[in-house]
């Protein structure tokens, strides 16, 4: 692999005297060590792509540093993991709080109407943003994940 890092210009480096300030992260307070492997090479197939990749791994596992490389040389040996994006978009379930029932109620009743302002504010935040869709999903006393998660597994082979 060392070979693949150099070949893909990365070099070993044990400090950072890199200034803060011209970090482009958000939040960025320093640099932190950790070991990091290269696993491949993988090869991806989709829409307008067909190229090896050599994936990073940022891992003190090292029977997951062995076993990538195998498994990304089973999936060349194949063909390729073939991709294709149906669409983007990230889910996220914030927690509300409130003083009452009755205000947690009024609060899921009005959700839907609110679709245009709460897209508002997030398209606010930020250029690439766009809320697609606002949706409870309600799941009682529970935490939720594994339900939901469990749920949308069972419609979806229902199909």
């Amino acid at each position: 692999m060392k070979e693949q890092a150099r070949e893909l210009g990365l070099i070993q480096t044990s400090q950072h005297d890199q200034d803060l300030s011209s970090i482009k992260v958000e939040n960025c307070v320093g640099f932190t060590k950790v070991p990091l492997s290269l696993a491949g090479p993988l090869r991806i197939v989709g829409r307008g792509v067909d190229r090896r990749l050599y994936p990073p791994l940022v891992i003190y596992e090292a029977m997951l540093v062995a076993s990538c490389p195998r498994g990304c040389k089973a999936f060349d040996s194949s063909g390729g993991v073939q991709v294709h994006v149906f669409e983007d978009g990230l889910s996220r379930g914030p927690v509300f709080i409130f003083k009452d029932p009755g205000a947690a109620i009024a609060s899921h009743k009005a959700a839907p109407t609110l679709q245009d302002e709460f897209a508002g504010w997030s398209t606010s935040m930020g250029c690439f943003l766009k809320l697609k869709k606002l949706n409870p999903y309600p799941y009682g006393d529970a935490a939720g994940q594994n339900m939901t998660t469990k749920a949308t597994s069972y419609a979806r082979d229902m199909l």
